[in-house]
């Protein structure tokens, strides 16, 4: 039976690799970029920072997964009721309107692949060294919408912030490391650039109709003129 001891300091090596879908597009992995290059990643303390897809108003980001990665040579440990959901972070409030769309109240949940690894014993689910797992990801529909966005192109919008918490399991003893290790993930959005629409030149439709007050001098005109004078040259000829 395992023990649970405390242990002050364990080095352990856990990465963690998020993925994310724009509206209907596929889901694909962020680019890792150091913690110190943006001060929103230092405001939330952030251990492990990602940049995701530039955004605009009207889109949707979902199909989100999280990706646990034990690269240690330790077990790890991980109990469901010391998880917190991730959250996205507004980062410019007067800016950006973010409206989370859940699916019969839920957001999140865990994936069949976390739950196979199970452990009953343990109630947790444990993840074997040099092994990885999509342990989280958004229920089918679930989206956080940009209803609004302001912000100028390329700076921030928001970020989603992914925490987890596991214990090692000591690999001489199969004892257990009593205090978690919490890992917090963040991935940065940016603003895109707003496409300007076009706007549709009017071009003058010229016609050909003429209003029926119009004065005619077409080829009528001149038979009529000539009609009259015949007729005067008649009545002339016959007055002499």
């Amino acid at each position: 039976m395992l023990r649970k001891i405390l242990v002050a300091t364990a080095t352990i090596s856990t990465v963690f690799i998020a993925s994310l879908g724009i509206t209907q597009a596929a889901p694909g992995n962020y680019k890792e970029i150091k913690c110190d290059t943006d001060s929103a990643f230092i405001n939330e303390s952030c251990d492990q920072c990602f940049t995701g897809d530039k955004v605009k108003q009207g889109d949707n980001i979902s199909e989100l997964t999280d990706k646990w990665i034990n690269t240690s040579t330790s077990k790890l440990l991980m109990y469901e009721a010391e998880q917190k959901d991730p959250k996205m972070v507004n980062l410019a409030w007067d800016k950006v309107k973010i409206k989370n769309k859940t699916i019969g109240g839920k957001f999140w949940k865990y994936t069949p692949d976390l739950e196979a690894l199970k452990d009953k014993e343990l109630d947790g689910y444990v993840l074997q060294p040099g092994k990885s797992v999509n342990w989280i990801g958004t229920v089918r529909g679930a989206s956080y919408s940009i209803e609004k966005n302001t912000v100028p192109a390329g700076q921030n919008v928001a970020m989603l912030v992914y925490p987890i918490s596991t214990h090692a399991i000591l690999e001489d003893t199969e004892e257990i490391v009593i205090n978690a290790t919490t890992h917090k993930e963040c991935v940065i959005y940016k603003s895109a650039k707003t496409e300007k629409k076009e706007v549709a030149k009017t071009t003058p439709i010229k016609t050909n109709i003429k209003h029926a007050t119009e004065q005619k001098t077409g080829p009528e005109m001149y038979i009529l003129i000539l009609l009259a004078l015949l007729m005067w040259g008649f009545l002339l000829k016959r007055r002499v």
